[in-house]
């Protein structure tokens, strides 16, 4: 994982490596916007910790303008500073900061913050719609959107969807779908197994004549053949 340090002090940079000490995590130490926003194309940030002391972090901050312009917000940011004045505190949110830490800064307090946004942004691209072909998936109401037309699952029928369109083309045993969807063994499941699948393929319309298929692999499980449109 790498971090995204923008500060012109040394120490500062330092207190942010040390939040991540023993762990894989790489800090980058950035003293001008530009040269950052130079990087984004290049390199995968997880995380861009901004010191607010030398950095006004506000909506026309360089940085910010850049994830406007680019759409990507997806990055968790962290403001560091003082924020005696409330106002630039309150500024620093609404520039699209997602947390602050005040200074003086408590390393274990970077870190724990850190990773509550890193885990927040796991959950949210886990929840986020699933869009394939003419499939569009909502896991807030379980429904799937087919040619603009909706077609409501059951919970069980929808998680077994969402697990073969999450990974189209790869191959399911029917030991894996038990344990995933029921938590149980494959047994214990096998005729219920058989009916959601048959189910599925009648609702999303999985057959041979679909651009999505949903195949048997005779006596072991199951595997999601989709032909991705230009």
């Amino acid at each position: 994982m790498k971090v995204a340090v923008l500060t012109k002090d040394v120490h500062l940079f330092k207190q942010v490596c040390d939040a991540f000490t023993d762990e894989d995590i790489h800090c980058r130490c950035f003293n001008k916007d530009h040269a950052l926003i130079r990087e984004f194309p290049r390199q995968s940030f997880s995380l861009i910790v901004v010191d607010a002391l030398r950095y006004h972090f506000t909506t026309r901050h360089p940085v910010n303008i850049w994830r406007e312009c680019y759409s990507d917000r997806s990055i968790p940011t962290i403001v560091i500073g003082e924020f005696l004045d409330l106002d630039i505190l309150k500024e620093s949110f609404y520039a699209g900061a997602d947390d602050v830490v005040f200074d003086p800064m408590n390393p274990r307090e970077l870190n724990m913050r850190a990773h509550i946004l890193l885990s927040r942004q796991r959950m949210q691209r886990i929840n986020a719609p699933l869009k394939i072909n003419d499939y569009s998936f909502n896991k807030h109401n379980h429904t799937v959107c087919l040619n603009g037309q909706t077609i409501q699952l059951t919970a069980r029928e929808f998680a077994i969807a969402w697990l073969f369109f999450s990974r189209p083309g790869h191959f399911f045993s029917r030991q894996q779908i038990a344990e995933a969807i029921w938590g149980s063994d494959e047994h214990i499941v096998n005729r219920t197994l058989e009916q959601h699948i048959y189910k599925l393929r009648q609702k999303l319309h999985l057959g041979r004549d679909s651009d999505a298929r949903l195949k048997t692999i005779y006596a072991f499980g199951y595997r999601l053949d989709v032909t991705t449109r230009a």
